[in-house]
């Protein structure tokens, strides 16, 4: 009663793609990137000679957006499984005064 692997990939693959139709509406041409959250941005910085993680293309412009992936990702795999009791989509409440609502949104 599980789920397969591949049908999870399917899953995060799947959210991944409708995630950068949202990032790419919200950035100008010369910024869309089509990273979505399944690929890591990076940058590299040759003055301190590392890459730097660049997160201002995601939705919300903000790293708190990848975090709320994985946890949209999981309520995917909780509806898909039937695991709530009354068979019906639950809402998710976000505390958030800043980014982190933003990117629920």
């Amino acid at each position: 009663n599980g789920m397969t692997d591949a049908r999870y990939v399917e899953i995060v693959n799947d959210l991944n793609e409708e995630i950068k139709t949202i990032q790419n509406r919200s950035c100008s041409d010369s910024k869309k990137q089509n990273l979505g959250f399944t690929r890591t941005p990076m940058i590299y910085c040759k003055d301190l000679n590392t890459y730097v993680k660049d997160e201002s293309n995601n939705v919300a412009q903000s790293h708190k957006a990848r975090h709320l992936f994985n946890l949209m990702i999981y309520l995917l795999v909780v509806e898909e499984l039937n695991a709530t009791k009354s068979g019906t989509r639950k809402r998710l409440a976000v505390a958030s005064c800043g980014n982190a609502g933003l990117a629920a949104a």
